[in-house]
């Protein structure tokens, strides 16, 4: 059952159980006549038992919200995503030379962490390949 139909069968059980306690009527003890419950008790009854379902239909709209907001998270990476119009080699060797050239020279590594990040985020893994090349050969040329 999803969200939306757990929300759903919140909202009914409350109002079903609303009306239960409307005409909520008991047996008098000893005699075994119904009888109305008090105005009072009902509304004792009545503001119990909103308080569940409040907390439950809260409880279930954040986990609704924190749903949306991954699926959002997602949808946008995917929408954002640049994508390279053809998968040939000699297009691929050249995006990593060019990759590496952009990296050569920068030794900080917040500088290359961040460019990291960056690649990771927009999806371009030539990028983020060639990051812990730059590495590597900064560490070799010392």
């Amino acid at each position: 059952m999803d969200v939306n139909e757990r929300l759903r069968a919140n909202l009914e059980e409350y109002n079903r159980a609303r009306e239960e306690i409307k005409n909520l009527r008991a047996e008098m003890p000893g005699i075994g006549v119904p009888v109305n419950v008090s105005d009072e008790a009902k509304a004792e009854m009545l503001r119990e038992l909103y308080a569940k379902h409040r907390a439950e239909y809260e409880r279930l709209a954040q986990e609704k919200i924190d749903t949306v907001s991954a699926n959002l998270e997602k949808t946008r990476a995917a929408a954002f995503k640049p994508r390279v119009g053809t998968d040939s080699h000699t297009q691929v060797q050249m995006s990593m030379r060019d990759a590496l050239d952009r990296l050569e020279g920068v030794t900080d590594p917040r500088e290359l962490r961040s460019r990291l990040v960056q690649s990771h985020e927009l999806g371009d893994s030539i990028q983020a390949k060639a990051n812990p090349i730059q590495i590597r050969l900064d560490a070799m040329s010392r």
